[in-house]
């Protein structure tokens, strides 16, 4: 068994590397010691587990809402634990999630700024005549 802070084959072509992530409440522990990759483009990876069992607060820890308290969220090779959701944005990591609505508290503007940049559907022209590009970039 490899160690969580041992590189592995896959974590080397991994877009996402995940070692040994734990976070805490006090003395509640939400996510123990989490190591998984995500592979680069065209894989799938899944995480599922029932109720209460850390899914969202692992997924806060990822995408910055909530610092960790120990381990390593390597994206691209460079460990972003701990930054705030918006340099991850900017990094290219970006979470959608399952029942998508808008964020009520900001302006319609505001909603719209919130979609990554340069995407090919934000362009009519691109909507009509290049839905191919459209259709790639979603996928």
């Amino acid at each position: 068994m490899t160690p969580p802070d041992s590189p592995t084959s896959a974590q080397s072509n991994a877009a996402l590397s995940i070692r040994g992530v734990h976070k805490r409440f006090g003395g509640v522990v939400a996510v123990n010691g989490c190591t998984f990759d995500v592979l680069p483009q065209g894989s799938i990876t899944g995480l599922i587990g029932p109720n209460g069992a850390g899914k969202t607060t692992f997924f806060n820890v990822i995408f910055g809402f909530l610092a960790p308290n120990e381990g390593q969220i390597l994206l691209n090779d460079l460990d972003v634990a701990g930054e705030k959701p918006n340099d991850l944005f900017q990094r290219g990591l970006v979470r959608t999630f399952q029942i998508p609505h808008e964020f009520q508290r900001m302006t319609v503007l505001e909603n719209l700024m919130v979609v990554p940049k340069e995407q090919e559907g934000e362009n009519i022209f691109n909507t009509w005549f290049r839905w191919g590009r459209v259709l790639d970039q979603e996928a």
